[in-house]
């Protein structure tokens, strides 16, 4: 297994950023494609696939780790876009959060 590159605090300041990005978006800002989401999405993919190294227990097995990869990555692009309902992205993120802290708390 490779070595990791991040931890969970790089992980949940991932986290508050889409957050912060997402209330931005919704306060009518509009954000330019090849100046601030390609980047961001450049980056945000370094830090998600870096979940693939977190080790897995009885709690947050293989299928877990998968979901939890995809719907932060799904957040990380709807974030910026108004189709992106508040109800959904509350629940994706609250999501991303549990697991977060579960593998804070396990030391995975």
């Amino acid at each position: 297994m490779m070595s990791r590159k991040y931890n969970y605090t790089h992980y949940f300041k991932l986290l508050d950023e889409v957050n912060q990005r997402y209330a931005r978006m919704r306060d009518g800002y509009q954000y330019d494609f090849k100046r601030e989401i390609e980047p961001f999405l450049q980056s945000s993919v370094k830090i998600i696939d870096d979940i693939l190294q977190v080790r897995t227990d009885e709690r947050f097995t293989e299928p877990s780790k998968e979901k939890l990869i995809s719907t932060f990555n799904e957040v990380i692009m709807s974030c910026h876009a108004e189709r992106m309902s508040l109800k959904l992205f509350t629940e994706q993120t609250k999501y991303i959060n549990v697991w977060l802290k579960h593998i804070e708390s396990n030391r995975l």
